[in-house]
């Protein structure tokens, strides 16, 4: 639809002709713009900028920076991996990098701009010193350091926190303190976390986690190994405890403590030889009482640390009922390791006497029933 077009106007006296060209935009139309990002130093094959755009024919782009010192449009940097296309790539990104960016999208009928966008560049700190993996014994006091450097380059002062895991630690002045030291010189930071008197729950991951931004920080992990004497129980945990002649009976020596403490059984008293497990199986052959004691030993803080637990076993004599036949015409049934029977007749025939009986103190607790004929 380009071309000359022409407007005749005329009456009686004569014509008059007006002509004027029209001509289309056909400039490509830019329909996603690129946004503004924040970025680490030293990141390597980074795309940071994108722009979308539609139009006629091949479509061109060039990415632009903004020379603050001369007001003008230059090139990208030697680092950008890809300064001709839709995504604005970096092998490298520096500081160096940082600034503000536009995209010149054109085709053959012409050009448009693309709006402005910021790159900001983060350089990370570097951790300089900080302890290495750390024992301690329970109650004792525990200082963990670490130390930082921030970037040259880095436009935000370093600071540095302490983490127990995922949580955020904080002096509380009671178990942890936290001192940091400033060398602004130097673009340095020292800190101390100490933990007085140290449980053995708080062994684990301590984190230093120093930064100049939240996107831009580097992270030392720190273990702590907390050490503690052994803590001793034994299950059953009822003591007395009373068990039938020949019923199988399992003692458990649930032993903490680090390191893992080592286990020895006595009965009475006495060692009993080639019982080094948790668990000790009671020989139940003949009644009597007898104190088992669980034993555990560990070397916590480098010293001998020994804790022990009792418990009494009573093994009874059982007074067993006499067996029990099945009645004529009828069924016996015999439950609870002898001590408990119910008896039932067969169709046609009713029971005289007790259906349920009981053992107590070795005679039933009723004579066994008949089944009669209805």
């Amino acid at each position: 639809q380009e071309g000359r077009y022409c407007c005749v106007a005329s009456n009686e006296c004569g014509s008059v002709t007006e002509c004027a060209w029209l001509e289309v935009d056909t400039s490509p139309i830019i329909t996603v713009q690129p946004k503004s990002g924040t970025y680490k130093h030293r990141s390597r094959h980074l795309e940071v900028l994108r722009i979308a755009a539609t139009g006629v024919g091949v479509i061109r782009y060039q990415w632009q920076k903004l020379d603050t010192t001369n007001s003008r449009w230059i090139a990208p940097s030697r680092r950008v991996l890809h300064g001709t296309t839709p995504n604005l790539t970096f092998r490298v990104l520096t500081q160096e990098d940082e600034g503000t960016y536009r995209c010149v999208v054109s085709n053959d009928d012409g050009s448009v701009v693309s709006d402005n966008a910021t790159i900001t560049v983060y350089g990370a700190p570097i951790i300089t010193y900080s302890s290495a993996g750390v024992v301690a014994f329970e109650g004792t006091k525990v200082t963990l350091i670490c130390n930082a450097t921030n970037d040259v380059d880095a436009i935000h002062p370093l600071q540095i926190s302490w983490y127990n895991g995922t949580q955020l630690l904080k002096s509380d002045g009671q178990h942890i303190a936290i001192y940091t030291t400033n060398n602004s010189t130097a673009h340095q930071v020292f800190s101390l976390l100490i933990l007085e008197s140290v449980n053995h729950t708080d062994g684990g991951e301590y984190v230093c986690h120093a930064f100049n931004h939240p996107l831009c920080y580097t992270e030392k992990t720190i273990n702590l190994t907390v050490e503690y004497a052994p803590k001793v129980s034994i299950d059953p945990i009822r003591s007395p405890y009373m068990v039938d002649v020949g019923k199988r009976l399992l003692l458990y020596c649930i032993a903490e403590g680090l390191p893992v403490p080592t286990v020895q059984w006595y009965e009475n008293n006495i060692l009993i030889p080639q019982q080094s497990s948790q668990i000790y199986l009671v020989p139940t052959v003949t009644p009597r009482t007898t104190v088992y004691t669980c034993e555990g030993r560990n070397n916590a803080g480098n010293m001998e640390n020994i804790a022990r637990a009792n418990t009494t076993i009573i093994i009874k004599e059982v007074n067993r009922c006499s067996p029990l036949s099945d009645p004529v015409n009828g069924k016996v049934f015999v439950f609870t390791e002898g001590k408990t029977a119910i008896f039932t007749c067969d169709d046609g025939f009713v029971r005289r006497g007790s259906s349920f009986l009981q053992c107590i103190n070795g005679a039933w607790s009723s004579p066994p029933p008949k089944c009669q004929p209805l």
